[in-house]
């Protein structure tokens, strides 16, 4: 995003980079939460692959459908589908179309429920859109860290995930959209790995709200009127995907009367 506003004749020395921060006010691994999760939705037992968020053309879902479909003869292996958007629908017509009992679709969760839908996960699906690196922002990734769970991101190697991957370590593996056959091997591999992972709880720490909000402040509180012998004012670009409000602290969304609805933003 930084490279694209540069581009169209921003000087780089006014923009400023803050990344979408996790909720982490609320957001942790819970493990009695993922029990109970995934008692009531009948994944007691399964290796759980969750694609949680708004479902949406930016975020193109075939491949993983696909892997989906080719994994059917694995009855410990299930596919949670959780939120809303207007590629859900296409989840469900794809599950009935091929019969699909491993795909599970569920809807949007309440805020106080978020800590033990993520946490139910063992392998959280994280997807860009090729043609919108730059424009969009997956923003899930940060609250996925906060619980600890392993990632496969599918998408192009350019993006915000795999530069927070690069050479930390972290439980994150990568293919690019259409490669079907490496989306189930990174799968079939994980099966036994467990949740939470140490490392990506680290990691995650860069991402935290306590963090980046003070970041954010003190920018937007640099945004004085300037005289006319001051400095030029910087440019903000906090990075995200504006779709949801997946950013905002509970505290702002509540005083905004936003509805408290949640799986994961963008």
């Amino acid at each position: 995003m930084r490279d694209r506003v540069v581009r169209k004749g921003i000087p780089a020395q006014k923009v400023s980079i803050i990344p979408p921060w996790a909720h982490s006010e609320v957001v942790h691994y819970d493990r009695d939460g993922r029990g109970a999760f995934r008692e009531r939705h009948e994944l007691t037992g399964k290796y759980v692959v969750m694609y949680s968020g708004n479902h949406s053309p930016c975020h193109p879902l075939n491949t993983v459908l696909e892997a989906a479909r080719r994994i059917a003869d694995h009855p410990e292996i299930v596919f949670c589908f959780v939120g809303g958007g207007s590629e859900f629908a296409t989840v469900k017509t794809f599950a009935a179309r091929h019969g699909l009992a491993n795909i599970r679709c569920l809807a949007y969760q309440p805020l106080s429920e978020l800590s033990a839908s993520l946490s139910a996960a063992d392998l959280h699906i994280v997807v860009m859109g090729a043609p919108l690196v730059g424009i969009v922002h997956t923003c899930k990734i940060y609250n996925i860290m906060c619980v600890g769970s392993p990632v496969l991101y599918i998408g192009p190697a350019e993006s915000h995930v795999m530069d927070i991957a690069a050479g930390n370590g972290i439980p994150l593996s990568a293919a690019e959209h259409g490669d079907v056959e490496t989306v189930v091997g990174r799968i079939l591999a994980g099966v036994h790995r467990s949740v939470p992972d140490d490392g990506m709880l680290k990691r995650g720490m860069n991402f935290r709200q306590e963090q980046l909000v003070p970041r954010l402040t003190s920018l937007v509180e640099a945004l004085q009127k300037p005289s006319p012998a001051a400095a030029p004012v910087p440019v903000l670009s906090s990075v995200s995907d504006g779709a949801s409000n997946g950013n905002i602290p509970k505290s702002l969304a509540a005083a905004a009367g936003q509805e408290q609805n949640w799986s994961q933003g963008d």
